[in-house]
Formats: C-alpha cells, sequence, structure tokens
C-alpha cells in the first residue's frame, strides 16, 4: 500500500479549522451558561439587569475565579468572606444566592465544596 503525504498548508488548514470548530463550541458554551445565568439571576430576582454580555465579560466559559477558587485555591477565599461579610447585611443572602447560581451553572461538579466554604465562613445559603 502506498502512503502520501499530505502538503503541511493542507494540514495547517485542518488544523486551523479543528481549532475553529473548537472555539465555536466554547463560544456557544460560553453563551449558554451565560444565558442560564441571566434567566436564574433574573428569575429569582437578584439580579434583574444582568447581561448576558456582561456575564460572558466576567465569567467567559468556565468562571475560573469561582470554580478555580473552589476547587484548588483555599487562599482565595477569604477574599470571598471579606465580600460577604463587608456587605450590608441585607445584600448577603442575595451575594451567596448569586455565587450559588454561577456555582450551579459554572461548575456544579463544585456545589459541594461551595457548601464547605458557606460552612467554614459560618454563612447561610
Amino acid at each position: 500500500m502506498m502512503r502520501t503525504r499530505l502538503p503541511a498548508s493542507i494540514l495547517l488548514v485542518g488544523v486551523a479549522l479543528a481549532a475553529a470548530c473548537g472555539d465555536d463550541d466554547n463560544e456557544s458554551q460560553a453563551r449558554e451558561r451565560a444565558e442560564q445565568l441571566v434567566e436564574a439571576a433574573r428569575s429569582t430576582d437578584i439580579a434583574p439587569d444582568l447581561s448576558v454580555d456582561a456575564v460572558r465579560s466576567v465569567y467567559g466559559d468556565d468562571a475560573p475565579q469561582v470554580c478555580g477558587v473552589l476547587k484548588d485555591d483555599p487562599v482565595n477565599i477569604t477574599t470571598w468572606a471579606r465580600v460577604w461579610r463587608g456587605a450590608p447585611d441585607e445584600h448577603v443572602d442575595d451575594l451567596v444566592a448569586y455565587d450559588r447560581l454561577v456555582v450551579d451553572i459554572y461548575c456544579p461538579d463544585q456545589a459541594a465544596r461551595f457548601d464547605e466554604v458557606l460552612d467554614d465562613l459560618h454563612v447561610d445559603s
């Protein structure tokens, strides 16, 4: 059986197309998650003016500043605690509820860890 070699330019085009398709998938997933968060935040009246564009600019497609902290960055959890504890009492529940929505949508596998953080910080959800 005779093997033929594809020209490098064809291989590069193939790689570029595969990357573009992956980008489209990430783009689609980012938009879908943002839409879910906006819908949930509006339906619970936590953030009635939240927009998909705002969510996407803050969280991208995987909310690393929330999900990453829960996964492997316990130092930044103290920053979270300061935000929750520094907010006026009437807003803490909304902040925690909003963060819960973010976790449920962007990294549901970290929901139990989020509950541990709440318990450790003595914050009610």
